[in-house]
Protein backbone atom coordinates (compact mmCIF):
# COMPACT_ATOMS: atom_id res chain seq x y z
CA UNK A 1 0.00 0.00 0.00
CA UNK A 2 1.46 3.39 -0.95
CA UNK A 3 1.58 5.92 1.87
CA UNK A 4 -0.32 9.22 2.04
CA UNK A 5 2.85 11.32 1.75
CA UNK A 6 3.86 9.60 -1.48
CA UNK A 7 0.35 10.09 -2.90
CA UNK A 8 0.43 13.79 -1.94
CA UNK A 9 3.85 14.20 -3.55
CA UNK A 10 2.71 12.52 -6.76
CA UNK A 11 -0.37 14.78 -6.90
CA UNK A 12 1.73 17.90 -6.27
CA UNK A 13 4.18 16.93 -9.01
CA UNK A 14 1.30 17.26 -11.49
CA UNK A 15 -0.18 20.50 -10.15
CA UNK A 16 2.71 22.61 -8.82
CA UNK A 17 5.75 24.33 -10.25
CA UNK A 18 9.20 23.35 -8.98
CA UNK A 19 9.31 26.48 -6.79
CA UNK A 20 5.87 25.74 -5.27
CA UNK A 21 6.87 22.12 -4.68
CA UNK A 22 10.08 23.18 -2.91
CA UNK A 23 8.11 25.53 -0.63
CA UNK A 24 5.71 22.71 0.34
CA UNK A 25 8.41 20.07 0.96
CA UNK A 26 11.15 21.73 2.99
CA UNK A 27 12.41 18.71 4.94
CA UNK A 28 14.60 15.71 4.24
CA UNK A 29 12.95 12.51 3.01
CA UNK A 30 13.61 8.77 2.75
CA UNK A 31 12.47 7.35 -0.59
CA UNK A 32 12.78 3.65 -1.23
CA UNK A 33 11.48 0.15 -0.94
CA UNK A 34 12.58 -3.47 -0.68
CA UNK A 35 15.36 -4.76 -2.92
CA UNK A 36 13.72 -8.18 -3.00
CA UNK A 37 10.19 -9.36 -2.43
CA UNK A 38 9.91 -10.48 1.19
CA UNK A 39 7.90 -13.58 1.96
CA UNK A 40 7.93 -14.57 5.60
CA UNK A 41 11.15 -16.10 6.92
CA UNK A 42 13.50 -15.90 3.93
CA UNK A 43 17.20 -15.74 3.42
CA UNK A 44 18.20 -12.78 1.32
CA UNK A 45 21.12 -11.21 -0.43
CA UNK A 46 21.80 -7.51 0.10
CA UNK A 47 22.99 -5.69 -2.98
CA UNK A 48 24.75 -2.39 -2.31
CA UNK A 49 24.58 0.08 -5.17
CA UNK A 50 25.63 3.68 -5.70
CA UNK A 51 23.17 6.62 -5.55
CA UNK A 52 23.29 6.95 -9.35
CA UNK A 53 22.65 3.24 -9.84
CA UNK A 54 19.75 3.50 -7.35
CA UNK A 55 18.21 6.34 -9.37
CA UNK A 56 18.56 4.22 -12.51
CA UNK A 57 17.01 1.24 -10.72
CA UNK A 58 14.00 3.34 -9.75
CA UNK A 59 13.65 4.71 -13.28
CA UNK A 60 14.08 1.36 -15.04
CA UNK A 61 11.14 -0.57 -16.35
CA UNK A 62 11.51 -3.45 -13.88
CA UNK A 63 8.16 -4.72 -12.59
CA UNK A 64 7.16 -3.35 -9.19
CA UNK A 65 9.24 -0.18 -9.42
CA UNK A 66 8.19 3.44 -9.86
CA UNK A 67 8.48 4.51 -13.47
CA UNK A 68 8.64 8.18 -14.41
CA UNK A 69 6.48 7.51 -17.48
CA UNK A 70 3.81 5.81 -15.31
CA UNK A 71 3.71 8.77 -12.92
CA UNK A 72 3.38 11.19 -15.83
CA UNK A 73 0.51 9.08 -17.18
CA UNK A 74 -1.22 9.07 -13.78
CA UNK A 75 -0.78 5.33 -13.22
CA UNK A 76 -0.47 3.87 -9.73
CA UNK A 77 2.88 3.77 -7.99
CA UNK A 78 4.17 0.40 -6.87
CA UNK A 79 2.86 -0.68 -3.48
CA UNK A 80 6.41 -1.51 -2.41
CA UNK A 81 7.66 2.10 -2.68
CA UNK A 82 7.42 4.71 0.09
CA UNK A 83 8.42 8.22 1.11
CA UNK A 84 8.88 9.24 4.75
CA UNK A 85 9.83 12.65 6.01
CA UNK A 86 12.79 12.38 8.37
CA UNK A 87 11.21 13.97 11.43
CA UNK A 88 10.16 13.23 15.00
CA UNK A 89 6.73 12.01 15.99
CA UNK A 90 5.43 14.13 18.86
CA UNK A 91 4.82 10.96 20.90
CA UNK A 92 8.36 9.54 20.66
CA UNK A 93 10.22 9.49 23.98
CA UNK A 94 13.71 10.17 22.55
CA UNK A 95 13.96 13.93 22.13
CA UNK A 96 17.12 14.03 19.97
CA UNK A 97 16.60 10.78 18.03
CA UNK A 98 14.50 9.91 15.02
CA UNK A 99 14.02 6.17 15.33
CA UNK A 100 13.63 3.69 12.46
CA UNK A 101 12.29 0.20 12.96
CA UNK A 102 9.52 -2.36 12.63
CA UNK A 103 7.73 -1.42 15.88
CA UNK A 104 4.83 1.00 15.54
CA UNK A 105 6.23 3.42 18.14
CA UNK A 106 9.18 4.39 15.91
CA UNK A 107 9.28 7.73 14.11
CA UNK A 108 9.77 5.93 10.79
CA UNK A 109 8.04 2.56 10.70
CA UNK A 110 9.31 -0.01 8.16
CA UNK A 111 7.12 -3.11 8.52
CA UNK A 112 9.37 -5.70 6.85
CA UNK A 113 10.83 -8.98 8.19
CA UNK A 114 14.45 -7.84 7.75
CA UNK A 115 13.91 -4.76 9.92
CA UNK A 116 14.52 -4.94 13.68
CA UNK A 117 12.02 -3.48 16.16
CA UNK A 118 14.40 -0.56 16.81
CA UNK A 119 16.72 -0.95 13.82
CA UNK A 120 18.58 2.37 13.63
CA UNK A 121 18.26 6.02 14.47
CA UNK A 122 19.08 9.46 13.19
CA UNK A 123 20.60 11.81 15.75
CA UNK A 124 19.48 15.35 15.11
CA UNK A 125 22.18 18.02 14.77
CA UNK A 126 20.96 21.57 15.38
CA UNK A 127 22.41 25.03 15.85
CA UNK A 128 22.09 26.79 19.21
CA UNK A 129 18.98 28.46 17.73
CA UNK A 130 17.31 25.15 16.87
CA UNK A 131 17.96 25.25 13.11
CA UNK A 132 18.61 21.84 11.52
CA UNK A 133 22.22 21.22 10.53
CA UNK A 134 21.80 17.57 9.59
CA UNK A 135 21.67 14.04 10.93
CA UNK A 136 24.00 11.27 12.08
CA UNK A 137 22.89 7.71 11.22
CA UNK A 138 23.48 5.08 13.92
CA UNK A 139 22.79 1.33 13.82
CA UNK A 140 21.18 -0.09 17.00
CA UNK A 141 22.85 -3.53 16.71
CA UNK A 142 20.16 -4.61 14.29
CA UNK A 143 19.96 -8.18 13.04
CA UNK A 144 19.52 -7.12 9.40
CA UNK A 145 22.33 -4.52 9.62
CA UNK A 146 22.48 -0.96 8.39
CA UNK A 147 24.61 0.07 5.41
CA UNK A 148 25.40 3.71 4.65
CA UNK A 149 26.76 4.46 1.16
CA UNK A 150 28.13 0.92 0.87
CA UNK A 151 29.70 0.78 4.36
CA UNK A 152 28.29 -1.54 7.05
CA UNK A 153 27.78 0.40 10.28
CA UNK A 154 28.92 -1.16 13.52
CA UNK A 155 26.72 -0.87 16.59
CA UNK A 156 26.54 2.78 17.71
CA UNK A 157 28.90 3.91 14.90
CA UNK A 158 27.90 7.37 13.66
CA UNK A 159 27.77 8.24 9.98
CA UNK A 160 26.98 11.80 8.83
CA UNK A 161 24.00 11.81 6.46
CA UNK A 162 23.84 14.00 3.35
CA UNK A 163 21.25 14.54 0.66
CA UNK A 164 21.75 11.83 -1.99
CA UNK A 165 23.05 9.19 0.43
CA UNK A 166 21.92 5.59 -0.02
CA UNK A 167 21.01 3.65 3.12
CA UNK A 168 20.09 -0.01 3.53
CA UNK A 169 18.02 -1.02 6.53
CA UNK A 170 18.01 -4.83 6.22
CA UNK A 171 17.06 -5.25 2.56
CA UNK A 172 15.10 -2.00 2.40
CA UNK A 173 17.05 0.44 0.27
CA UNK A 174 16.44 4.15 0.75
CA UNK A 175 17.79 7.34 -0.66
CA UNK A 176 17.93 10.57 1.36
CA UNK A 177 16.32 13.34 -0.69
CA UNK A 178 15.29 16.96 -0.41
CA UNK A 179 12.48 18.58 -2.41
CA UNK A 180 14.68 19.29 -5.44
CA UNK A 181 15.82 15.67 -5.70
CA UNK A 182 12.29 14.37 -5.08
CA UNK A 183 11.14 16.52 -7.99
CA UNK A 184 14.01 15.34 -10.21
CA UNK A 185 13.48 11.66 -9.34
CA UNK A 186 9.69 11.47 -9.46
CA UNK A 187 8.73 14.44 -11.65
Amino acid sequence: MTDNLLNAILKDLKTKTVAQFQLNYTGWYLFGGPLLEEEGDISYQTDVISPLAFQKLIADTNPGRIHSKDIANGQNVSDSQFVYEIRKKPTNAFSDWITIGRAMNNDIVLRYPTISKLHARFEIEETAFGDLLGFQLIDNNSTGRTVHNGVFLKENQKAPVCIGDVILFGNIQCMVLDATRLWDLLG
